[in-house]
């Protein structure tokens, strides 16, 4: 399934790079318009229009969205229609362009742990700085589920917790078991599990996350890295600003499949991950915090000036934050079948 919405020229390279493989059974779904971006309907138009370069004897399936639901329920709901219909699968974003032996590595994998519940998504990318594994072996297994690039079957889609049922046993239940690798840890995934529950964060991957961990799947990573982020610029919806570590990485070839003799979670690959990926390493945790923080005084200084000049002599001065306000509902989806002769 490919999942598209406003950029025709990173959809017209993501078809160049199915045109390889030339799969028989084509899902595409497509957020609508945000109504305060003025250019979105055209350009949301054009990304849907650039699905006529599919040349090859396929069956096409679109979900195009009439009005836009925001990039949580836009995925999420985007990838239940698509389980609704297939049994397993390959999704992609528009702007994640893969190596070809992507695909063929996928189709392996799916095949080969369709049934094994202890595996939940076969992921593209690879950020490690060294090999994490030895004897050869083409892939490794993490607790960590990137989506830039990844398949899984409907038997595991179906557990997604959407609304994040049992966090609060979850957290409770964790805090006393080991599961937590350090204090650090807990701290940043309680954090955005419950920003990301109370609606402050919007992300479909944040609840896919708990999902896996609630499970207790994992997931399976290469030993190279086969999927490229082209999206980091201000189209984006997420990836707005560049990422040394994780933008436009180059991507090679993994052909012939080592695989581990065993199912076991790489846990100096998911420290890393964590420490780099996540929690961010020092220098970089510091100017971030240095930049929050003088954002924030200059914040206050310039509504406290604000105030005081407009309140009457002697006046208290105080500073109000906006409350959150829930987006309101849009109208249902438009879905075609056709068959490309």
């Amino acid at each position: 399934m490919l999942l598209i919405f406003r950029r025709a020229d990173l959809v017209r390279r993501q078809i160049e790079g199915l045109r390889s493989v030339r799969p028989f059974r084509v899902y595409v779904a497509g957020d609508g318009p945000r109504p305060d971006h003025p250019d979105d309907a055209s350009a949301c138009q054009a990304a849907r229009e650039a699905l006529a370069d599919i040349d090859w004897p396929c069956e096409l399936r679109t979900l195009f969205r009439p009005s836009n639901l925001g990039l949580k329920r836009a995925v999420s709901q985007a990838i239940d229609w698509f389980f609704e219909q297939e049994d397993q699968g390959i999704i992609l974003e528009e702007d994640c362009l893969p190596h070809p032996s992507f695909f063929p590595y996928c189709g392996a994998l799916l095949d080969r742990y369709r049934h094994d519940v202890r595996v939940m998504q076969i992921s593209g990318t690879n950020f490690q700085p060294e090999r994490r594994t030895s004897g050869g072996q083409s892939y490794f297994f993490s607790r960590y589920n990137h989506v830039w690039g990844w398949a899984t079957w409907r038997r595991a889609w179906t557990m997604y917790r959407r609304n994040f049922e049992g966090l609060g046993e979850f957290l409770e239940e964790t805090s006393e078991n080991g599961f937590w690798e350090n204090r650090r840890e807990k701290k940043y995934w309680s954090k955005m599990f419950a920003r990301a529950q109370q609606e402050v964060v919007g992300s479909w991957a944040y609840r896919w996350t708990y999902t896996i961990w609630v499970e207790g799947g994992l997931c399976i990573y290469p030993e190279t890295n086969m999927v490229s982020n082209l999206g980091f610029d201000t189209d984006a919806t997420n990836t707005i600003k560049p990422d040394k570590v994780k933008g436009s990485q180059p991507v090679r070839a993994l052909t012939a499949l080592t695989h581990p003799s065993t199912v076991m979670r790489n846990r100096p690959a998911d420290g890393w991950t964590f420490e780099h990926l996540y929690w961010g390493d020092p220098v970089s945790r510091t100017v971030h915090r240095a930049e929050k923080l003088g954002r924030m005084v200059g914040s206050f200084f310039t509504r406290a000036t604000v105030r005081r000049n407009s309140a009457p002599k002697g006046a208290a001065v105080r500073c109000r934050t906006t409350p959150y306000s829930p987006s309101k509902p849009v109208g249902p989806a438009t879905v075609c079948i056709r068959q490309k002769q």
